[in-house]
């Protein structure tokens, strides 16, 4: 079964008056900005919560338990709090984009981007949104006759 295009399964408003392109455009950006901000996070403390458990790492590695994986979280609370916010991170982002690729977007997440798709062409070249999506998508021009 091949994945349906996240925009146009609940197209609830095909009369509207803005480009589809926009809305993939700004949903490509929202899931690009949420895998910006997992690596940011993963960078800024995932790899210091790491640096930190290295020691309880190496007992892992030579004999694992579960006992041993909670006690060393319960020793180090901050280190084990910055690694479930970067896995819990990780995972929202993860599951939220599979179900847009497997089952579409859903229509109140479509009607979001509508709006803010509409409030983009409001702002025009107020927006580094909008030109960033004008010099990506350059609008069709007329062909020049000569005469």
């Amino acid at each position: 079964m091949r994945p349906k295009h996240p925009i146009t399964k609940h197209n609830l408003h095909p009369d509207a008056a803005f480009d589809s392109d926009l809305i993939a455009f700004v949903h490509r950006c929202t899931a690009i900005g949420r895998w910006i901000i997992v690596l940011l996070l993963w960078l800024s403390l995932g790899i210091p919560a790491l640096w930190f458990l290295r020691s309880e790492i190496s007992l892992w590695r030579e004999n694992f338990t579960w006992v041993a994986l909670w006690y060393s979280f319960r020793a180090h609370p901050w280190s084990s709090f910055a690694l479930g916010l970067c896995l819990g991170m990780f995972l929202a982002t993860l599951v939220w984009q599979s179900r847009n690729i497997l089952w579409g977007l859903s229509p109140s997440e479509l009607d979001r981007l509508e709006r803010y798709a509409q409030h983009l062409q409001h702002q025009r070249t107020r927006s580094t949104l909008w030109l960033w999506f004008r010099i990506t998508h350059p609008s069709p021009t007329k062909p020049h006759h000569k005469i």
